[in-house]
């Protein structure tokens, strides 16, 4: 058996990019009719301050979305020879790493959102009362299909 990624799909992650865009561009609106029609200040502090509120917001949001998209994915799903390995990066450079041996895989199951193109495989293991969840898996079911072949063989 060779070694298997499972592929990641960015999908969710953009539509929380496109979310909080939405969600800065509409907090900024709602405090620029508030300054517009509640706060009297002189109008060229108005001008200043809210200017200040645009640029500074929307600009922490690229920045974010940007560093974001940069470092996905922050968790890998890997089918070895042995065992599924689930590596997360963490800050600086940290990360762990997690084995499941397939002997120890009671049952998969998969949701899949976007007609199957991405979706979580949650894995039941003997000795754990909470299942293993692999978030964000491009096709799940393909890839649920193909674990379940290796425990099987197991």
């Amino acid at each position: 058996m060779t070694t298997t990624q499972l592929p990641l799909s960015k999908r969710p992650l953009q539509q929380q990019v496109v979310l909080s865009g939405l969600t800065i561009l509409l907090a900024c609106t709602i405090v620029t009719y508030f300054f517009e029609r509640i706060v009297t200040v002189a109008p060229t502090l108005q001008a200043m301050l809210l200017t200040i509120l645009w640029i500074t917001l929307v600009g922490l949001w690229l920045i974010g979305s940007v560093a974001a998209l940069k470092t996905w994915p922050k968790t890998t799903y890997t089918l070895s020879e042995d065992a599924l390995k689930i590596r997360k990066k963490g800050w600086f450079g940290n990360g762990s790493e997690e084995l499941y041996r397939y002997d120890t895989i009671m049952s998969t199951r998969t949701t899949s959102k976007a007609n199957g193109a991405y979706g979580t495989i949650e894995i039941t293991l003997a000795e754990q009362s909470e299942p293993v969840v692999l978030k964000n898996v491009a096709r799940p079911e393909k890839y649920a299909a193909q674990l379940k072949e290796i425990v099987v063989k197991r």
